[in-house]
């Protein structure tokens, strides 16, 4: 599965391992259903049906909250995708209260 530990590799953030549903959206439209496997302050591990291209932007909806990332590999994994999706830093318009 994603993020599966070893002893000699070390991690810049803790992983949560988590399970929901949750869908990613692509700049094209196509929604795509997928399952958390672990999240983490910066990322998520989700497994999907479909295929995502590394490097792709998306946006990440769950109970009607969004958050935009970027898919950082996508890995065959028997019948599904594991997709690790970089999380990004919510960016400010200059549009926050005065």
């Amino acid at each position: 599965m994603c993020n599966r530990m070893e002893q000699h590799e070390k991690r810049s953030e803790p992983r949560v391992r988590s399970r929901g549903q949750v869908q990613l959206l692509t700049e094209a439209g196509q929604a795509i259903a997928a399952t958390v496997y672990d999240v983490s302050p910066g990322g998520m591990c989700v497994e999907s049906r479909e295929p995502l291209a590394s490097g792709l932007p998306v946006r990440v909806e769950v109970h009607g909250l969004e958050a935009r990332g970027v898919v950082r590999y996508c890995r065959k994994h028997e019948d599904r995708y594991q997709l690790g999706v970089r999380l990004q830093s919510p960016e400010t318009d200059g549009a926050g209260p005065s």
